[in-house]
């Protein structure tokens, strides 16, 4: 499994893929914490759409949130820690 980074969700999708690859758990306040630390010059943020991309991801399969929390599943880190994204 791969994507082509081509707009803001699909960053964001990195970064959490990035930041979750190791199997560990992270507030969602954490990590928008972290998405705007390296968006700061490029893009502003929202909540929302750190929301819409982790739903998304989580249709997918490839994270699991429970409350405020956000874990990558086997598959995620699979794809965090292989590095399948395409530029």
């Amino acid at each position: 499994m791969s994507f082509e980074i081509q707009e803001l969700p699909d960053v964001i999708r990195v970064i959490v893929l990035l930041n979750l690859s190791k199997g560990v758990k992270i507030k969602k306040s954490t990590l928008k914490n972290r998405v705007d630390c390296i968006c700061v010059s490029y893009a502003c943020v929202e909540m929302s759409e750190l929301d819409r991309a982790l739903k998304e991801m989580s249709t997918e399969g490839l994270i699991v949130e429970k409350a405020d929390m956000v874990q990558l599943t086997p598959q995620g880190q699979k794809l965090g820690k292989n590095g399948k994204v395409c530029s």
